[in-house]
């Protein structure tokens, strides 16, 4: 590893052979000295003072030597420059300097300088590297490789001597190390633990310690790099079929950076050496854009900066998964005018392209035809589209903005879009009845706007039949960009993800909306606080997949499998499945009933999570719907009491906590479990007292047991409001 000492006047750097970058019009050569591919170390010298110098710190034992250096000369004139490289004991009376003294280079070739040396002891010392421009200005020496060659035959010496420079790069590479905690001291401690295995094995040779102490070498000047720059995943992102998008920001001087942008993988903890992805757009910021994926898959994404020496620092790991790709297909009717049915044509399909890869829309089909009595154009739900003579409106902006129509944005077919109360802010009288309009209130167009336009606390905006920002609302609003386009089509898959029914075949898109982990034992208990939250959770009952909601203290919880589940995610079709931790039973909806069932899952075991809209405490927990999809109006799992479940008709509505599930893992459900045990007392409204202790024993959701707070003899086993304080039996 070279250490640069001089750097005067001049240009050191390593280029890619056949590069068009030149040094005061002075060229690299096509390649190296042996034809190879690759590229060498440039040392540009821009004046007659100008010097540029590395050197290596070597240790060599007893043997004779020889140090080659293959140089390019890259100007017209063979003299070259001065040749400063030589070999340099660090202790002069251990052996003597020796300097390579070729004072010629032929003009526009590659040739050979060598030195020789014999040693008779060990010797620590340097190989310098170096020219000097004070015989011809702006010289151009390339140098391909330097060779150490012995003549003399490998021995225990040698080995003992390269066994001794590896534990010494461990012992740096550890001291540098120390505590840290990031992915870039991870990916250092896999090298260390790599090495040190080199280091253990006695069948290792020396060729393989040499590349393990390399190898160390590298990953350590990486890391020390890495350390010294912060690199930022922004944890927003969006997602379509296909394409991904994300943004980033780091601390490196962009002087450093020779290239930046995501890597992404399906595996976790993704590199250089998996799939980079540098293209971008400019809104308000920097979006990378990620195409070509594969759609319904799972993937691990984060930032990285590449500086001009190969060193890469990492953000941290986004996990996501890509939606299934859409399926819409549209038919155009005839139409007669050539021109006309091109531009509308081109439209479609270039409309149709967007939002198959964008947005996972099914079971639509568009129905485009062109009208010459349509001022611009207009679009029912379900997509009958009549385009107007206006050229402007021939476009694929229009389409996009008619298709919202389309999916949902109308205020006759009792889509959310029109709904009053539910997700729009306001209303306004259409046609002598209240519709939806104002803010859109759903959290996932909120997220994406807030990524897109690089924002927080974003809203969508709309009337009865029209949105904004992204609803290309007449010609004067397309500009043709991408910018323009994905932010329509991203907002449509949010809508539908927030609720809005795409189709009248369903009700809302599904999508990863809970993180769950594999092998995660996951505890369910309800929003609704009088029902059981944190003190109640779902279990199965008994041996004939009977589900309830237990009772039971943090302990107890953990040790009862039966009030824990797996969840799964599947891609494909983006709904979830629940699997019991005891009896590996799949939590099932069989038409009429929610029950747990010992089968190969299939479509009664999908569940659509859909998140809550409101906090349910301080620190942001949010709970779930857990629906089985269909058109309009699906069945959704409920509870209605503190220890029975029903089913019960879907309702969006911020009000019904009693439909949605809050998702803990065994750290959150003991936390939570604890702050709930700890509420001591209940008061009891009474018109001449403001709060008085419920004397006796009552049940969660108040039901009153026993008058006597010591008589426990017939109480089952759950947790109880004894004179006010809760406890568990």
């Amino acid at each position: 590893y070279w250490d640069v000492t001089a750097v005067k006047v001049g240009v050191l750097g390593t280029w890619q052979w056949g590069t068009a970058k030149t040094v005061e019009d002075l060229s690299v050569p096509a390649a190296g000295f042996n034809g190879e591919a690759g590229g060498g170390l440039v040392f540009g010298l821009a004046t007659t003072s100008g010097i540029n110098i590395l050197q290596d710190s070597v240790k060599l034992p007893a043997g004779d030597y020889k140090v080659v250096i293959a140089v390019y000369n890259a100007s017209d004139n063979d003299q070259l420059s001065t040749n400063s490289s030589a070999w340099h004991p660090y202790n002069t009376r251990e052996g003597k300097r020796v300097p390579f003294s070729k004072k010629t280079f032929a003009a526009h070739e590659w040739s050979t300088d060598t030195i020789s040396f014999t040693l008779t002891q060990t010797v620590a010392g340097r190989i310098r590297l170096g020219f000097s421009a004070r015989q011809t200005p702006h010289a151009l020496p390339v140098v391909d490789w330097v060779k150490i060659l012995r003549s003399t035959p490998l021995d225990a010496s040698d080995m003992e001597l390269k066994r001794a420079d590896l534990q010494a790069a461990i012992s740096a590479a550890n001291a540098v190390l120390d505590d840290a905690e990031s992915a870039s001291a991870e990916d250092l401690r896999a090298v260390v633990s790599e090495a040190q295995t080199q280091l253990d094995n006695a069948e290792a040779t020396y060729a393989d310690l040499l590349q393990a102490k390399a190898d160390l070498m590298s990953a350590t000047q990486e890391y020390k790099w890495a350390s010294s720059v912060k690199v930022v995943t922004d944890k927003r992102y969006v997602r379509g079929a296909t394409m991904a998008f994300g943004r980033m920001s780091t601390t490196a001087k962009t002087t450093d950076v020779a290239e930046q942008g995501f890597v992404i993988s399906t595996q976790p903890n993704p590199t250089v050496a998996d799939t980079k992805h540098t293209t971008t757009l400019d809104n308000n910021g920097t979006i990378y854009c990620f195409k070509n994926l594969q759609p319904a898959t799972e993937y691990f994404m984060r930032a990285y900066v590449e500086n001009k020496e190969g060193y890469v620092a990492y953000g941290d790991v986004i996990r996501f998964y890509t939606i299934p790709k859409g399926t819409i297909v549209p038919t155009i009717r005839d139409i007669s005018e050539e021109d006309v049915r091109t531009r509308i044509t081109n439209a479609v399909n270039t409309a149709t392209d967007l939002w198959n890869n964008l947005t996972e829309i099914k079971d639509y089909r568009p129905n485009v035809g062109y009208n010459p009595g349509t001022p611009t154009a207009d679009c029912s739900y379900g997509g009958y589209v009549r385009v107007g003579s206006n050229v402007s409106y021939q476009s694929t902006g229009t389409i996009l903005h008619e298709w919202l129509h389309g999916v949902g944005l109308v205020p006759w077919n009792d889509t959310q879009w029109s709904v009053v109360g539910v997700l729009r802010a306001g209303s306004q009288n259409v046609s002598g009845s209240p519709r939806g309009s104002g803010d859109w209130l759903g959290d996932r167009v909120s997220a994406v706007i807030d990524f897109w336009d690089n924002t927080t606390g974003s809203h969508l905006h709309g009337d009865y039949q029209h949105m904004w920002p992204y609803g290309i609302n007449g010609a004067h609003e397309d500009n043709h960009s991408d910018v323009l386009y994905y932010g329509n089509s991203i907002i449509c898959q949010a809508l539908g993800e927030d609720g809005l029914e795409h189709t009248s075949s369903h009700y809302a898109e599904p999508y990863w909306a809970f993180e769950q982990q594999e092998g995660v034992k996951y505890y369910i208990t309800n929003e609704k606080e009088g029902n059981g939250r944190y003190l109640s959770y779902l279990a199965e009952r008994g041996n004939f997949g009977s589900l309830t909601l237990s009772q039971r203290t943090a302990d107890e919880l953990a040790a009862c499998d039966s009030c824990a589940w797996y969840i799964t995610f599947t891609p494909d079709n983006q709904y979830y499945q629940f699997r019991n931790a005891a009896t590996g039973k799949y939590l099932t909806f069989d038409g009429s009933s929610f029950k747990a069932m010992d089968v190969a899952p299939s479509a009664q075991q999908d569940f659509q999570l859909m998140k809550g809209r409101v906090n349910v405490d301080n620190d942001g927990l949010r709970g779930f719907w857990i629906t089985r999809h269909a058109a309009r109006n699906p069945m959704t799992l409920s509870s209605t009491s503190a220890t029975a479940l029903s089913r019960t008709t879907f309702s969006l509505a911020n009000t019904a906590t009693n439909q949605r599930w809050l998702i803990l893992d065994e750290t959150q459900m003991r936390a939570k479990n604890a702050a709930a045990m700890a509420i001591e007392t209940v008061t009891d409204r009474q018109a001449d007292s403001q709060s008085a202790v419920r004397e006796g024993i009552y049940t969660l959701d108040g039901r009153l047991v026993s008058r006597k707070a010591s008589d426990v003899s017939r109480l089952g086993h759950g947790i109880y409001i004894v004179n006010g304080k809760k406890v568990a039996k």
